[in-house]
């Protein structure tokens, strides 16, 4: 199994990482918000950013196609495009960490924050569904 095939196992890792996100991420109706709430999110976005930043890389150099089809015209051209995705959704990562209100108790603040997250969190699942039915078409999976 290649490096790739074994980091897109570390999908459901990812998606246990924005679940724990979720916990620590404050609602946008509570009156207050602790300075904790605020560091804990940041801290799980952090890790979130470093996980993705090393899975990215791993497909970037090694490729998102199994060996055969990587030069199959049908497939290495999503790839490219898929693989192209990587640097906005890490911009779009960066975005929401800077969305975090740090010294702000503002509902509407992280409401805002929280928003970002969630649209973010929607690319990210999409990107990585395109990237798996990808690999299911290449290696001729249609299940």
């Amino acid at each position: 199994m290649s490096a790739v095939n074994v980091g897109h196992e570390r999908y459901n890792e990812l998606l246990d990482q924005l679940e724990s996100i979720g916990q620590w991420w404050p609602d946008g109706r509570e009156a207050s918000v602790s300075a904790m709430n605020a560091r804990e999110v940041m801290i799980r976005l952090t890790e979130l950013r470093t996980v993705l930043k090393g899975h990215f890389r791993t497909e970037e150099s090694q490729g998102l196609l199994p060996n055969g089809a990587s030069s199959d015209p049908r497939f290495s051209r999503e790839a490219e495009q898929l693989s192209a995705q990587h640097a906005g959704l890490l911009d779009r990562l960066n975005s929401v960490m800077n969305s975090v209100p740090l010294t702000s108790d503002s509902a509407q603040l992280w409401s805002i924050a929280k928003e970002h997250f969630g649209d973010f969190r929607k690319q990210l699942e999409a990107h990585e569904r395109a990237e798996i039915g990808l690999l299911q078409s290449a290696c001729g999976d249609n299940s």
